[in-house]
């Protein structure tokens, strides 16, 4: 995994891209294999790629751009139905392509659960409370299994009751990545602040790898 550092890919967009494509360079290398033979073919574990939901101005570009460079051999479009909803849904057909369409792909289109006239209406989910939930259950793995932590404030003071994992300052290297603090603030801009861990490649032109989280 890489880290980007913040909820959306709006603040660095080319940098998200460049993330996207080296995950899917790496998943190339790692995951699919060349079978030799008369009817030499490519076997490959699947990839699900889940993108971000951002489909305007440059989300699209992104989106288009991610689409040309993995070339997905399925794509499910989820769209709103209604004329009210256009200016929220994709393009029809393959609107990455283009020039006429090879065949390589299948189009999936799909209704928004939260239209359909067949069932109950879901409770629309809200992106930041999701995000709590997804960070809580990454920290909760610091703690037994049965712990009664249920809150962001729980888990808070959880964690400050562990004993911290301590390295000297000089064995790492801090980055911040969508800004610039001036060296007399770093300290400052750690305080109570989410961080990844990374492994700095020996090449430049490489992103570092993350290993986790921490606080």
């Amino acid at each position: 995994s890489l880290f980007f550092g913040d909820v959306s890919p709006k603040r660095d967009p080319s940098a998200y891209l460049k993330y996207i494509c080296s995950i899917y360079d790496y998943y190339q290398k790692e995951y699919c294999t060349f079978n030799k033979g008369q009817n030499s073919s490519r076997s490959q574990t699947p990839l699900v790629v889940n993108t971000s939901g951002w489909v305007k101005g440059v989300g699209y570009e992104v989106l288009v751009d991610t689409l040309k460079y993995i070339c997905p051999t399925h794509i499910v479009k989820i769209g709103i139905p209604g004329e009210g909803y256009k200016n929220k849904n994709l393009p029809a057909g393959k609107f990455w392509l283009d020039g006429e369409d090879d065949g390589t792909s299948k189009l999936i289109k799909i209704k928004s659960a939260r239209h359909d006239s067949n069932g109950p209406v879901p409770v629309p989910k809200d992106a930041g409370r999701l995000r709590d939930f997804r960070i809580m259950d990454y920290f909760r793995q610091c703690f037994p299994s049965d712990s009664d932590i249920s809150t962001i404030k729980e888990l808070a003071h959880s964690l400050t009751s562990l004993c911290p994992y301590q390295v000297p300052i000089a064995s790492i290297k801090i980055q911040h990545v969508h800004r610039e603090v001036p060296s007399s603030e770093i300290f400052y801009s750690l305080n109570a602040s989410i961080v990844g861990f990374a492994v700095e490649s020996d090449e430049p032109e490489n992103l570092p790898w993350c290993l986790g989280l921490g606080r």
